[in-house]
C-alpha cells in the first residue's frame, strides 16, 4: 500500500468528498468532547467547507488529498499568514504555516499518509517561506496530539476552558 498512496492538490471537483471529510471529522471531535459543547448541525458540511475554501483561498493557503487507487482516503488543509505590524514589531518576523485541518479515513489510518500529507504540506510551507508550522489539536483528542508530537510539534500556547 505504501507506494499506492500519492498526495495530489485539491480540485474544485473534490468539494463533496472534501465536505465529507470534515462532517466526518466534526462528527469525531462531537463524539469526544467532554463538555458535549461540539455538535454537527445539518449545513455544518457545506458552511463549513465553504469556510474552508474560502479561507485557503485568501491566506495563500493549499488543500492536499491523499489516494489509495484513485480514491480519496485523506486530507489537509493549511493556510499562511505575513505577519502582521505588531508581530513584526514585537517579534522576530518568522512566517508561520498553520495546519487547519487533516483528516484520514479510519480505516486507512496507522499507514503513515497522515505524515506525508504533513510532509507535503510543510514542503508548500517551506517554499513560501515560513519558518514555523502550527497545529492546533483538540485537548480531547490524544491520538491527534499523540501523532503531532511524534511528527515534532511541541506545546507553545495553551488554551484553557471552563463551562459555567
Amino acid at each position: 500500500m505504501k507506494n499506492e498512496i500519492t498526495i495530489r492538490e485539491y480540485k474544485s471537483t473534490d468539494y463533496k468528498i472534501l465536505k465529507v471529510f470534515m462532517e466526518k471529522l466534526q462528527d469525531y471531535l462531537a463524539g469526544i468532547d467532554p463538555i458535549n459543547s461540539l455538535i454537527r448541525p445539518k449545513k455544518y458540511g457545506n458552511v463549513y467547507t465553504k469556510d474552508l475554501l474560502l479561507k485557503i483561498k485568501n491566506s495563500n493557503g493549499k488543500i492536499y488529498f491523499a489516494q489509495y487507487k484513485n480514491v480519496p482516503v485523506g486530507c489537509i488543509a493549511g493556510n499562511y499568514l505575513k505577519p502582521s505590524l505588531i508581530e513584526r514589531v514585537c517579534n522576530k518576523t518568522v512566517m508561520e504555516g498553520s495546519i487547519l485541518e487533516l483528516y484520514v479515513d479510519p480505516e486507512y489510518r496507522n499507514k503513515k499518509i497522515g505524515a506525508k500529507l504533513i510532509k507535503k504540506l510543510e514542503e508548500y510551507f517551506k517554499k513560501k517561506g515560513c519558518k514555523l508550522s502550527t497545529v492546533a489539536v483538540f485537548y480531547p483528542n490524544k491520538i491527534a496530539y499523540e501523532f503531532y508530537k511524534k511528527g515534532g510539534y511541541g506545546e507553545r500556547m495553551l488554551y484553557l476552558i471552563k463551562k459555567l
